[in-house]
C-alpha cells in the first residue's frame, strides 16, 4: 500500500512520513501523551493476513497514556456521517451503514 510505510515508523515530529510526523506532534502538543518514541505504526500478523495498526515497543503501565485519537476520527457502528445515515435510513443495518461510511472516507483520500 503506497499510503502506508513498509517499515515500522517510530512516532516522532521528524518521522519520515509527514502525515505520521504531524500526528505525533499533535499527540505531544494537544493530548499530553508521553513516550511516543516507543509508539510506531506498522504491519502485524493476524492469522494468514497482515493488518496495519499502532504498536508499542515496551510494556505499558495500566494507566499510562501513550496515544490519543481525536473523537472525529473514531469509527464504529452509529458513528457514520449524517449523509450516510440519511441515505440509508431505510433498509440498511448498522454494519452496512458503517461499511458505506468507510468506503466514502476511503474515496475522499488522505486530505
Amino acid at each position: 500500500d503506497a499510503q502506508f510505510p513498509s517499515e515500522p515508523q517510530p512516532c516522532m515530529r521528524n518521522a519520515s512520513d509527514p502525515r505520521w510526523a504531524r500526528f505525533c506532534a499533535w499527540m505531544a502538543d494537544w493530548c499530553g501523551a508521553s513516550g511516543q518514541e516507543d509508539v510506531f505504526i506498522g504491519e502485524f500478523a493476524k492469522g494468514d493476513s497482515k493488518v496495519r495498526g499502532i504498536g508499542v515497543r515496551r510494556d505499558v503501565a495500566r494507566d499510562e497514556f501513550l496515544v490519543c485519537v481525536p473523537r472525529t476520527c473514531w469509527l464504529g457502528e452509529g458513528m457514520e456521517s449524517r449523509r450516510i445515515q440519511e441515505l440509508t435510513s431505510q433498509g440498511c443495518d448498522s454494519e452496512a451503514r458503517l461499511a458505506l461510511h468507510l468506503a466514502e472516507e476511503k474515496r475522499k483520500g488522505l486530505d
